[in-house]
């Protein structure tokens, strides 16, 4: 698991780290995977791809250098070496389907977008091994937007939506996306136990998404009694500690 880092750096700080990194130590960018558990697939091999940094002798989570990543246009650099790492990985691990998330600066980038859309093109079979989780975010309502996810759906093994229902109540895009599953908001998950009035959300959500016939996969999921409210809610599957702590690749 990430840990904590000893003492708090400066984003001037985690920029100098980045750079230098991302530029001549790109092997400091650690992939880590965490499974994914279907009530009623016995075994889907989906893993989702978590990205951390070793800094002196620690691993980093991802939430803590992303900011800083983000504000200085470097995630870009960063999805093009986590997608070929974890190319390289697919490569030895034909039974898994890897799920790597992908920055909406990134997908933003157009000269991004073709150099994704071209080696996994090049990469045949494994890059059917790799699906692609995107934030819900206004982005996704763009036409331009949807065009690129369409397409990248059909390159490789699907694109889905992570943290759904995290701001958006707009459900009308999902028509217009080729998705393989939606990965529900922590939000709506963490005490669902005593939350009749989340409970009743993703009921409604449940039905709509298998309306459009998509999965939809529960994040967070830490303890057996929430996993057993969720399995009795409809969801096709869940992550979190319950299913099993991320490690390293």
């Amino acid at each position: 698991c990430a840990l904590p880092i000893s003492g708090v750096k400066t984003a001037g700080e985690w920029r100098a780290l980045l750079d230098k990194a991302i530029d001549a130590e790109p092997e400091r960018f650690e992939i880590h995977v965490q499974p994914v558990k279907y009530f009623n697939r016995e075994k889907t091999g989906l893993v989702e791809v978590l990205l951390r940094m070793n800094e002196a002798g620690q691993s980093v989570a991802a939430g803590v250098f992303l900011p800083t990543a983000q504000d200085h246009g470097l995630v870009h650099k960063i999805d093009r070496l986590v997608v070929s790492r974890v190319l390289e990985y697919s490569g030895a691990n034909p039974d898994l389907l890897y799920a790597v998330n992908l920055n909406i600066a990134s997908l933003e980038d157009t000269d991004f977008v073709q150099w994704l859309l071209d080696i996994l093109v090049d990469a045949d079979d494994r890059g059917r091994r790799l699906l692609f989780e995107i934030n819900e975010s206004r982005q996704l309502k763009s036409a331009a937007m949807q065009a690129s996810l369409n397409r990248l759906a059909e390159c490789s093994a699907g694109v889905a939506i992570e943290r759904f229902g995290s701001g958006n109540h707009d459900f009308g895009y999902l028509l217009k996306l080729k998705l393989r599953y939606i990965k529900v908001s922590s939000h709506y998950i963490r005490g669902i136990e005593d939350n009749s009035e989340h409970q009743f959300y993703l009921r409604t959500l449940l039905q709509m998404a298998h309306n459009l016939e998509l999965d939809v996969i529960a994040e967070a999921v830490e303890t057996e009694a929430v996993a057993r409210i969720l399995e009795e809610l409809g969801f096709d599957a869940i992550q979190g500690y319950y299913t099993g702590h991320p490690q390293p690749v």
